[in-house]
């Protein structure tokens, strides 16, 4: 079932094109995240969505109700801006009640429920927001927008000004809140590994057109292009030989998730899909090799760049590659090395 709609969202600042046609669907009860580097346009469909901006074309359901031209206020859209944006005079209790009628009697008991919801003890009701650390202070930011009791919530980089540990603790927090709460969520942010760790339903946004949306395992496992493939984490790109739906390639052939395909390509494998194993001087492999050329240690990862050879007695042809091993049995530098590869390829590109 689906929540949100965008059909056709188009927005020019002037000569710069930000959105192009962009259509997202956001399924009801999901955590959704928009990704994309500076500038791809995933911060202008966020404030479109809150009615903080109004398109130049298409439209914004939400429920199926058009809200195109609807204000701000009267979407019943929650909203956490990156910096929080707290009422610097009012206790953090009238900070996060600040929406709610103050002849309501269940105020109080409220309020209470929900500093209780966000993990902030009943102690720091009376206490000023610059009192509080950053991670506090975007958790009474949550508690605000949760009040109404919003039908969706949407996540403006609330994260990026607090130090990694905080951040990873703050988004695990802020999910499990919105599921208790059972509001839908959509979180922008530049960060792969946050969307990832955050969402159910990933969107890749890239120079103000929606690339890919669908869970983030088929995202990063099935990228569309290369560009989104290196922008979801570290890949190979390879140029390859299909036959029958087997890559002919530097590293032999390889199994492919394009069945029976044949013709030139372009092929992806994730890094983590290629396992590296030393090699005595007494074993032998008809499968690729490689030559260790460095090693940078990364505490329980390793960071190899491996000169691969497919049966370099046969071919000249090598590549250097960038692998991550356990650092508990990353090879030495200069060590000889077989490369298994760990199950299928993605092709991207097909020429028959």
């Amino acid at each position: 079932m689906t929540l949100l709609e965008l059909k056709s969202v188009s927005k020019r600042f002037g000569d710069h094109l930000a959105l192009d046609g962009v259509n997202l669907a956001v399924p009801a009860n999901s955590r959704t995240a928009i990704v994309g580097p500076s500038g791809s346009g995933k911060t202008t469909v966020l404030r479109i969505i809150a009615g903080f901006e109004t398109p130049d074309s298409g439209q914004v359901l939400l429920e199926g109700r058009d809200l195109t031209n609807t204000p701000a206020h009267r979407r019943g859209i929650g909203y956490v801006a990156q910096e929080g944006a707290l009422f610097p005079h009012l206790s953090i209790a009238e900070n996060i009640g600040f929406g709610l009628e103050r002849s309501d009697p269940t105020r109080r008991v409220r309020v209470t429920e929900l500093m209780d919801l966000v993990g902030l003890p009943a102690t720091m009701r009376d206490r000023r927001p610059h009192e509080l650390s950053g991670g506090q202070q975007q958790r009474v930011a949550l508690a605000r927008a949760l009040a109404r009791k919003p039908k969706l919530m949407l996540l403006d980089e609330p994260f990026s000004a607090l130090d990694a540990g905080l951040r990873e603790a703050m988004r695990e927090m802020v999910g499990d809140a919105l599921r208790a709460a059972g509001i839908a969520s959509i979180l922008v942010t530049h960060d792969r590994a946050e969307a990832l760790g955050f969402a159910d339903h990933l969107a890749v946004m890239r120079d103000g057109a929606l690339i890919q949306a669908g869970t983030p395992q088929t995202l990063y496992r099935e990228p569309a292009d290369a560009l989104t493939a290196r922008f979801l984490g570290d890949a190979l790109i390879i140029d390859a030989k299909m036959e029958d739906g087997r890559a002919l390639s530097i590293f032999g052939p390889i199994e492919t998730n394009a069945i029976g395909a044949n013709g030139r390509a372009t092929i992806m494998l994730r890094t983590e899909q290629i396992a590296v194993t030393a090699l005595d001087s007494a074993t032998r492999t008809n499968g690729p090799t490689g030559r260790v050329l460095s090693q940078s240690f990364h505490g329980a990862r390793c960071r190899l760049v491996v000169e691969a050879m497919w049966r370099p007695e046969e071919s000249g042809d090598k590549q250097s590659l960038t692998l991550e091993t356990s650092s508990l049995s990353a090879p030495e530098v200069g060590a000889v090395v077989r490369l298994d590869i760990v199950g299928p390829a993605h092709v991207l590109t097909r020429e028959d």
